[in-house]
């Protein structure tokens, strides 16, 4: 129930109370106005009130008395089924009511609204190509639009089209090959959207190629199969070669007696309804019954086996019928000799015996057929004795830090050598190096230098062909003079930013070798790594080391070494102890800059990382790359009256720099990067000169 209230004009006014009851086909509306008049105010004489609108017109005349309280009397009242149409409709009504000192009058207006419109039927789907399926129904009613949905099973829906202007069909355009398609359709008018019309369907689009199509032969017949079928295809054309030999089938599906004469290839089309889909690519290739080829890959062909082991003789089964192997026989031997035949069953190799000599030897073998492949190639083998290394050197002790062992070798059909093998051992029997090596050397050099004092192994083995030496093998003792001691000095320079280092080689005398080689290195972490930093025949030498720690512990092992090998060595602390910020640049990073005014460092670190969303998980899932990344962003003030350290101008040359800068900090950090342009900005004046402020940031690289 609602109400609609006039305005009071002449101590009266008219208003209206109504309802509207809405059903699928009509509405039910009822309409009642009313006269009111105001407390205290009366009619001496009869009046007439007036309605109009969709009710119609009309009056009557109404008697008044004196109202003591605001009374109202009914002008109309009335009540009708509308039809709903597939549009609103607006109903208007009106009425005037009089009374002593005049007429009040008002009008209102109520909606019926359109209906919920009717479901299409008849609903169609046609098939025009791969691409396009146009759908049709029957309007029960005028459209604003019709909404089209398609779905592969009839569960899962996705909208394709909502054309409009009353349509009664509809094409759609984005259905594809090797498909599944079910509609359906809604009408939708001002009063909503229809319930969904019956599903049609489905229709089928051509089928995609089988794959993986395989046939093998059983007994008489061929059976041919697929790995995969195109998901909606219902039976299959099978063709051999160029004709059809299957019509409509199902998989896998036999092809009963074929030409046994003749090699058989398959290929297939999947079929759904009328639809015909594409060829698969064709199968293997079939024989029936048949004798192979003769075997292939003969070993050992043309090589040499030892007398005091078994040769294994092997081949491949080459079948032209798929039909593994039944039975071989195998044949050797000595020149133009008579035949030694061996025979067995399913095994693709023979273990034989055989006499110092060389053979000739060839196989054949059988499938399923009843006749013997042709016999194979003739290979050959020669037997002979294994060969003999014996280690001369070392023996017993052995004084020099580089080791060269020789050998001899010894086969006893002289026979060369044709690779060779070598290994160092230490006291646990360890192997420290191995070397191999191809011809007829019988020495070598290991690179790993022996310690003064230690017991290690050498054994060394050779091989003519593929037959292989036992390994010969020496033990000996290491000793030799090493030289005296290089001597080192290393200072910090706080002003440049580097340590300054002197090495120089230990003299000889009577009693101890020369030193030919000076070696340098340094490690910033307690001796775990070291880093070189000179190798030469420089006996003495000075230079400076421009990427040590600023702050800290530098370790600097200097290693002097004779012609033969042996070495000496010391290890000595340099401790930095600059308070400052260090920033490097330029060949050798050796173009310092000293930032010794409240600089601030930050570091941020971290590793590549990516979340990816999978089905059936409810988080996404982390995964971690190998990319590392560490960042430092430094801050803080130079002046531009420092001797000894950076200015701007300082600090814009060395980022200008070409390559890999450094920055070192008073924690003891040295991180090596790609430098950032360097900000500068001009802070108040201080006394003797101007204040700037710099920032930049480093990002380490290799």
């Amino acid at each position: 129930m609602a109400t609609s209230f006039g305005g009071w004009s002449n101590h009266t006014r008219v208003w209206f109370e109504y309802f509207v009851t809405n059903g699928d086909t009509h509405s039910t509306v009822s309409v009642a106005a009313y006269q009111q008049l105001e407390k205290g105010w009366y009619s001496d004489a009869t009046r007439t009130n007036e309605w109009s609108g969709y009710w119609g017109s009309g009056s009557q005349s109404v008697s008044y008395g004196y109202w003591g309280n605001e009374q109202s009397k009914l002008i109309r009242s009335w009540s009708s089924s509308v039809a709903r149409t597939d549009v609103n409709q607006s109903l208007s009504f009106a009425a005037t009511g009089r009374n002593f000192n005049g007429a009040a009058s008002h009008s209102f207006s109520l909606t019926v609204p359109a209906r919920v419109p009717l479901v299409p039927s008849s609903v169609s789907v046609s098939r025009v190509s791969d691409t396009q399926h146009t759908v049709a129904w029957t309007r029960e009613g005028t459209y604003v639009q019709v909404v089209v949905q398609r779905s592969p099973d009839g569960v899962a829906w996705a909208e394709v089209g909502r054309p409009g202007s009353n349509p009664a069909s509809f094409s759609d355009l984005t259905t594809a090959a090797n498909g599944r398609c079910f509609y359906r359709v809604a009408s939708v008018t001002a009063g909503g959207q229809s319930a969904w019309s019956a599903v049609v369907g489905p229709v089928f689009t051509t089928p995609a190629a089988p794959t993986g199509v395989s046939a093998a032969r059983s007994g008489t017949d061929i059976v041919v199969s697929v790995a995969q079928v195109p998901p909606f295809a219902s039976s299959f054309d099978v063709y051999d070669g160029a004709s059809k030999v299957g019509d409509g089938v199902s998989l896998p599906w036999t092809h009963v007696a074929p030409n046994p004469s003749v090699t058989h290839t398959y290929t297939l089309r999947g079929r759904v309804g009328a639809l015909v889909g594409d060829a698969s690519a064709p199968s293997n290739t079939v024989q029936l019954l048949t004798k192979p080829n003769a075997p292939s890959g003969l070993s050992p062909n043309g090589g040499v086996a030892p007398t005091e082991t078994a040769v294994r003789f092997q081949w491949t089964h080459n079948p032209v019928d798929t039909t593994a192997q039944t039975a071989y026989e195998l044949r050797y031997r000595v020149g133009v000799g008579a035949w030694t035949t061996l025979s067995g069953t399913t095994a693709s190799f023979r273990d034989v015996s055989l006499a110092l000599n060389t053979y000739e030897w060839q196989v054949r073998t059988k499938g399923e057929h009843v006749d013997w492949s042709d016999w194979s190639a003739v290979a050959t083998v020669t037997v002979i004795n294994r060969p003999g290394v014996a280690v001369l050197t070392p023996a017993g002790t052995w004084d020099r830090a580089v080791l060269s062992p020789t050998w001899s070798y010894f086969q006893a059909q002289s026979r060369p050598q044709s690779s060779w093998q070598a290994e160092l051992l230490n006291d646990g029997m360890t192997v420290v190096e191995a070397r191999t090596g191809a011809g007829a050397a019988t020495a070598m050099a290991f690179t790993t230098r022996v310690a003064d004092g230690g017991t290690y192994t050498v054994r060394v083995r050779a091989a003519t062909g593929d037959v292989w030496s036992e390994w010969g093998q020496q033990t000996f003792t290491v000793a030799y003079t090493k030289p005296n001691d290089p001597t080192f000095t290393g200072v910090w320079n706080d002003v440049l930013g580097f340590v300054d280092i002197t090495v120089v080689a230990g003299q000889a005398d009577d009693d101890t070798p020369a030193t030919v080689q000076l070696e340098v290195e340094r490690s910033i972490d307690d001796g775990v790594t070291w880093e070189l930093l000179l190798f030469g025949a420089e006996l003495e030498v000075t230079f400076p080391d421009w990427m040590s720690l600023s702050n800290g512990v530098n370790l600097y092992r200097v290693t002097g070494f004779t012609a033969d090998g042996a070495s000496a060595e010391v290890v000595v602390p340099v401790v930095a102890d600059s308070g400052e910020v260090w920033l490097s640049g330029g060949v050798g990073l050796s173009e310092t800059g000293r930032l010794p005014y409240n600089p601030v460092p930050a570091i941020s670190g971290g590793r590549e990382r990516v979340l990816h969303q999978f089905a059936g998980f409810e988080k996404p899932v982390l995964f971690s790359g190998e990319a590392l990344s560490r960042v430092v962003s430094v801050s803080g003030s130079v002046r531009d009256t420092d001797p000894e350290t950076a200015d701007t101008d300082r600090m814009i040359h060395i980022a200008q720099l070409d390559g890999l800068h450094m920055l070192r900090d008073p924690d003891g950090r040295r991180i090596i990067g790609a430098l950032s342009p360097v900000s500068t900005k001009r802070e108040t004046p201080a006394l003797g000169g101007a204040v700037w402020a710099y920032d930049f940031t480093l990002t380490e690289a290799e």
